[in-house]
Order: structure tokens, then C-alpha cells, then sequence
């Protein structure tokens, strides 16, 4: 995925990028993937391609951008304590579920997304990390790379490494549907 730094609205995200420039997004294609990397490559810069062996190539994902509702799930995903009872987080829950146009296949920043594979919301300390961005990658899209019909990618940074612009120090947290 290839994120155009320019053509994104300050105010359309909560996260301190670059101005300008492009931001690379790759992800093994496995159901359980481990290796990712996120490259930021400045404005002006020539990029060639260089197929990797035995790595599929997936067709350009047309993306379209707007605005979105994006709330916290549980009460560790906010650096701040809102002492939150379950039946709150459950309300927050079904309220975000019933918001209308509320599911993105791509998001930037926010605080993630799972699938129905039983993984946790992927912010687990929101004082030391944040969302990047999440992917939904379907079968549609990516055919069985991913050994899934729905698969969740959440790119993780630590909001330090953000700063120093380290997209290098990215991790992932997934959920699959299975």
C-alpha cells in the first residue's frame, strides 16, 4: 500500500507525519505474518520496483479518503484513565458497531480493528504506542496469500519512534477471520 503524504489533510488523522512524501506499507502474506516494514520515501525521490522471489504482487487497491469515526474500545486503548466498568466498554462497543459507515477496509491512525480470530484491540498501552494504520486485506484482494477470507493488519509505532520519523521500528498486531 502507498500512502500519499501530501494529498492527506492535517486535520484528517491523529498522528504527527511527515508533510509530505510517501509512506510504503508491506506485510508478509501469511495468516500469522511477523515481518512488515514501512518506508517513508521524501517527496521528489525516485522509486523503482524490484519484484521480490516468491512474494506475490497484488493489483493496485484504488484507496478513497474520509472522514470516520474511530472511538476507543476498551479503557487501556487512552492515556488517561476513564474508569470504565465492561457494561460502558460494551456500550461504546455496540454504539461504534451500529455507527453508519463506520467500517473501513483502510484506516490511518484511530486505534485499530480485529477480526472474529479472538485477538485483543491492538492498542494495549496508548502512553508508549499507537496505530499507524490498518489494512483489511480480503480474499478478493489478495487471494489465498493470507490463508484467510478477512485478514486485519494493524501497523504499530511507539509514539517516540513516530517523532524520529523510525518507521523502520514498525510491528504488527493482526486478527483474521476464521
Amino acid at each position: 500500500m502507498t500512502l500519499d503524504l501530501a494529498a492527506i489533510p492535517s486535520h484528517g488523522h491523529d498522528l504527527d507525519l511527515p508533510a509530505d512524501g510517501s509512506l510504503l506499507f508491506f506485510v508478509e502474506p501469511h495468516l500469522t505474518p511477523t515481518n512488515c516494514r514501512v518506508v517513508h520515501v521524501p517527496a521528489g525521490t525516485p522509486v523503482t520496483e524490484h519484484p521480490s522471489p516468491g512474494m506475490p504482487v497484488f493489483d493496485p487497491i484504488p484507496l478513497r479518503a474520509r472522514a470516520n469515526w474511530n472511538l476507543p474500545n476498551t479503557e487501556h486503548e487512552v492515556p488517561f484513565d476513564l474508569r470504565l466498568d465492561d457494561e460502558v466498554e460494551e456500550a461504546i462497543n455496540e454504539v461504534m458497531w451500529d455507527l453508519e459507515g463506520n467500517h473501513s477496509d483502510y484506516s490511518l491512525g484511530g486505534y485499530g480493528d480485529t477480526s472474529t480470530g479472538g485477538a485483543d484491540f491492538p492498542i494495549i498501552n496508548a502512553k508508549d504506542h499507537t496505530v499507524l494504520a490498518t489494512v483489511r486485506l480480503y480474499e478478493e484482494e489478495v487471494g489465498d496469500a493470507f490463508g484467510e477470507t478477512l485478514i486485519v493488519v494493524n501497523f504499530m509505532i511507539k509514539h517516540a519512534d513516530l517523532a524520529e520519523r523510525a518507521f523502520d521500528r514498525i510491528w504488527l498486531m493482526y486478527d483474521f477471520n476464521g
